[in-house]
């Protein structure tokens, strides 16, 4: 890979990034990841939130999701969908199966089993909450 490329702050929280970011993944864990808009008007990453001590999580206020942001961010990752399916078989990266990973057959995957290949072990959590035992998600 060349040199990495950086998305300016400004346009990752203006696009919808962040909103998403925190809406489809942060939020649930009872985390989120701050921008933080200075004086002079230049953004940057402040951290994260922590609320993971709370069973809900953290959550917009009523109204405060941009469905042009949504929009965005869901038409991108529509556009890469084939690509990245054809590339590492689905559009999100899986983990590397157990073959490949340093988890010995008595270490805990930390999804709840010991020795979870998460590709192909049917009775992982991970497994079962991927592969539709969470219809929710």
């Amino acid at each position: 890979m060349s040199e990495i490329k950086r998305i300016d702050i400004k346009e990752f929280r203006e696009k919808g990034f962040l909103q998403e970011v925190n809406r489809q993944f942060f939020h649930p864990l009872g985390l989120a990841l701050e921008v933080i808009i200075n004086e002079d008007g230049s953004e940057k990453l402040g951290g994260v939130w922590d609320y993971r001590d709370d069973p809900v999580g953290v959550m917009f206020g009523h109204g405060a999701i941009d469905i042009d942001k949504v929009c965005y961010v869901n038409g991108l990752a529509v556009s890469k969908a084939e690509c990245r399916v054809k590339e590492c078989g689905d559009i999100i990266q899986q983990p590397d199966s157990q073959e490949d990973n340093d988890l010995k057959d008595d270490e805990d995957c930390g999804f709840g089993y010991d020795s979870c290949d998460a590709c192909s072990n049917a009775g992982c959590k991970y497994h079962d909450f991927y592969d539709g035992g969470n219809d929710g998600y």
